[in-house]
């Protein structure tokens, strides 16, 4: 039985377009402005929920401060959402994946009204 085929969505592509832009362009940036390094030239971040310290820049999670999609309203305006979603290093934070995926729950959980 052939697999059904999802209808093109513009929004979502454009969507997921702007997020790969941002991994590959402005997530290094933020991890190099975040980061710490010992005496040894080795680099790590700290998770600024937990304190935990990060050693490998995989899990290293870059979060912003302001949430891309706004919780109150989730109305996504095509120029808040470049804006929030492309800031400058120090609207972001470094966060380690349990804490970060925690937050990104919560989030969703107040935009979803639950």
């Amino acid at each position: 039985m052939p697999r059904k085929r999802k209808k093109f969505d513009l929004r979502r592509a454009l969507i997921a377009q702007a997020r790969r832009i941002f991994w590959f362009y402005y997530r290094p940036k933020c991890l190099k402005y975040h980061a710490k390094t010992d005496i040894k030239g080795r680099t790590s971040w700290m998770c600024v929920v937990c304190m935990a310290v990060i050693n490998e820049k995989k899990n290293a999670q870059v979060d912003h401060i302001v949430p891309v999609v706004d919780t109150e309203t989730s109305a996504r305006d095509w120029n808040v959402y470049y804006d929030r979603l492309f800031v400058e290093p120090e609207a972001t934070q470094i966060l380690c994946k349990p804490c970060h995926s925690a937050k990104t729950r919560a989030e969703n959980a107040r935009r979803k009204g639950q």
